[in-house]
């Protein structure tokens, strides 16, 4: 494998020089490339987004578990730091959450879900949170949320940058981009590593004393190329490699003294995408190639597994504007192959065609945005629900808005949900719903307060329960989701000072049968203050966690938890250098918790270190 990831770094910067000496011949004059490689600007007007800026290597150095969890009142139901993490937002699952790179939906096609401690924060610019159900246009699973990973924009640097924190973490991370008239490369390259052994309260123990985590060491590396081409003035090429590798042993429960579980994980994900830009008219055309492989073994109990799938995706879209009125359609196929142990040494298959279509219109001198969607799909040839939406946004003066949006929604059995062995369901239906929200945005001077309630009404829910021998997935009655979450922002500036600060927080009764599900917390808020002087950025912020039940009888629970952390930086600069200092401390109030029962987290921890960049104009 490495060989290839070599093999094909190799072909695409050679034909970076040979593409860009041909094209450096002509005479061809425009901007430096800056390709936008996501659909951001034609999602729902009637939905929220919290955008993440990852720029500053205190954000960037965690994972995106840790960075969803800091900035948006979500639950990330995380196993230990560097262990499994799957995000939970308005009381969905793990597989009701979309992550979006480059187009492209990156839900693995085993399992339905995403590590989000898999998922760097260094190698993006920013990361978009969007809340709410987005079906129409990124089909399965797209219910609770979409994530967004968004590129930096890619300038002539070089950038090395060295981190160190408690339990050996070292971290080392190295970033290089050209930019030219006709064509721009970015490489990103980092290595991390820690051997996790934090200390914990046993609760489980009498006296709750204090233990050493064990089994919980984490190395964990990767590389992400981007190119970008104009052969004219109106057409642009993108091809993305991302390519990573980690190994992490498991570590026990609290109330098991020893494990010698482990898990290495192997990723590769290419996308490539061409784009024709017209003055009225837009054609995409894009393909996605993901091949992920993840290997267990576990010699207490005697489980050494394998489980790898590949998926290949085409998409194409064309956009037509008409004065007010953009109208779009387009095409996606998906193919996924998967063979696992858990198969029986089988290969298992999904086909999934989608026909999409949209149409966005202003009214009213532009105060009001509508947008109408749909999405039809079939799966192995058979056709599933129709998934329309409706979205919009109103702007009642220049202090108020209103937003909302009603959807159809659905997620596809996935192959382990269907053909895991012992517990695979072939039964299975196709989950589906009604997703509503409604908004109210007020923006004055430098405050913004928005409060959102939301329904949202699943038929189908697949859940897995336990049997007499062993835990099978069933589609079980309806739920219930339903809530209000609230948003504020503010700054201020006084000369060369910058003063902020942010507020998420939000109630959700996630209900089946008027019995509240498990993992599924009511209450969750998260704030953030901050001040920015003279190159030094500093914020404290504080992310609260309600209680959640841990029984489908509702009887047992995990208390809530305050959970504060401080992020201090050091803007540097000295001519062509320039570089920043930082420093993060980890839950600074030594708070006892657990966010998965009888999963240990760590008392009080830190990072520290330093970026150091050399740019040309």
């Amino acid at each position: 494998m490495r060989c290839k990831i070599k093999y094909l770094f190799f072909l695409l910067i050679w034909s970076v020089n040979v593409k860009a000496q041909q094209l450096l011949d002509t005479t061809l004059l425009i901007k430096e490339i800056e390709i936008q490689s996501n659909r951001i600007p034609e999602t729902q007007p009637g939905l929220q987004i919290i955008q993440i800026d990852l720029s500053k290597p205190q954000q960037s150095i965690l994972t995106a578990s840790d960075i969803l969890q800091r900035n948006s009142a979500g639950f990330i139901k995380q196993y230990s730091p560097g262990a499994l993490a799957s995000p939970g937002f308005r009381g969905t699952g793990a597989a009701h959450t979309a992550t979006v790179w480059n187009g492209f939906n990156l839900q693995n096609g085993m399992n339905g879900q995403l590590d989000l401690n898999l998922i760097p924060g260094f190698l993006f610019g920013s990361i978009s949170l969007q809340e709410g159900a987005n079906a129409a246009n990124w089909g399965s699973g797209a219910i609770g949320a979409t994530i967004f990973l968004q590129p930096s924009k890619i300038e002539n640097h070089v950038s090395v940058e060295q981190m160190l924190g408690s339990w050996n973490q070292q971290r080392t991370a190295i970033s290089a981009g050209v930019s030219r008239k006709l064509w721009s490369l970015s490489v990103k390259a980092f290595q991390y590593q820690s051997s996790n052994r934090f200390n914990f309260q046993n609760t489980t123990e009498f006296g709750s004393p204090v233990r050493k985590q064990l089994n919980a060491e984490v190395k964990f590396g990767g590389l992400m190329q981007e190119l970008n081409i104009l052969p004219s003035k109106k057409q642009s090429i993108k091809i993305a490699t991302w390519y990573q590798k980690s190994n992490r042993e498991l570590p026990p429960i609290m109330t098991v003294p020893t494990s010698n579980a482990a898990q290495q994980d192997d990723i590769l994900r290419i996308t490539a995408q061409w784009k024709y830009e017209a003055e009225r008219f837009l054609i995409q055309m894009k393909s996605g190639f993901f091949d992920e492989t993840i290997l267990y073994n576990d010699s207490i109990s005697n489980i050494h597994s394998t489980n790898r799938s590949k998926t290949y995706i085409q998409d194409a879209d064309f956009s037509y504007r008409l004065k007010q009125t953009t109208f779009q359609i387009g095409l996606n196929d998906t193919r996924i192959f998967a063979s696992a142990d858990g198969f029986a040494g089988h290969q298992h298959a999904q086909a999934r065609t989608a026909i999409f279509a949209s149409i966005r219109s202003l009214f009213f001198q532009n105060k009001l945005n509508v947008l109408a969607s749909a999405r039809q799909e079939q799966l192995n040839g058979k056709l599933l629900g129709f998934a329309p939406s409706f979205s919009f946004k109103y702007i009642v003066n220049n202090t108020l808005q209103v937003k909302g949006q009603v959807a159809k929604t659905y997620r596809i059995p996935t192959l382990n949900d269907l053909y895991w062995i012992p517990g695979g369901n072939e039964n299975l239906k196709s989950e589906s719903g009604i997703c509503s929200e409604i908004s109210g945005v007020i923006e004055f001077k430098k405050m913004q307060f928005i409060i959102t309630g939301f329904y949202n009404d699943i038929q189908d829910w697949i859940q897995w329960v336990p049997g007499n021998n062993y835990w099978s997935p069933h589609n079980i009655d309806n739920v219930i989701s339903k809530g209000v979450s609230i948003q504020f922002n503010w700054s201020k500036n006084m000369r060369k000072v910058r003063l902020f600060a942010s507020i998420q927080a939000q109630y959700c009764e996630t209900e089946k049968n008027k019995m509240q599900l498990i993992y599924s917390p009511n209450l969750s808020a998260n704030q953030t203050i901050g001040i920015e002087w003279k190159g030094i950025d500093a914020s404290f912020q504080t992310h609260y966690t309600g209680s959640s039940f841990i029984t489908t009888d509702n009887i047992t629970s995990l208390p809530g938890y305050f959970v504060s952390n401080i992020q201090l930086s050091k803007a540097l600069h000295h001519k062509a250098f320039s570089g920043n200092f930082f420093i993060n401390i980890n839950n600074i109030f030594n708070t006892t918790y657990q966010v998965i029962a009888w999963r240990a987290m760590p008392l009080r921890w830190f990072q520290t270190g330093l970026r150091i960049t050399i740019s040309k104009k």
